[in-house]
């Protein structure tokens, strides 16, 4: 199924936030690659998972944060 992200990276590595650099790394593993600019923040997306017993689990924190 198609993901759309405002950042890309493999786990334990930084962030991807431009398009040359995740063409690099990610352009003969995907189909496609959406150009969105590049992304000058550095505050990568927060993931969440939502699991079979309807709680939420944090993959990774950013810009939202559960403290």
């Amino acid at each position: 199924a198609p993901i759309y992200s405002t950042s890309v990276n493999i786990s334990g590595k930084p962030n991807l936030n431009n398009l040359a650099d995740i063409k690099k790394e990610f352009g003969s593993k995907v189909d496609l690659i959406i150009d969105d600019g590049d992304k000058t923040n550095g505050i990568p997306s927060t993931i969440v998972s939502i699991e079979e017993d309807g709680s939420v689990k944090f993959v990774r924190s950013g810009s939202i944060r559960l403290d």
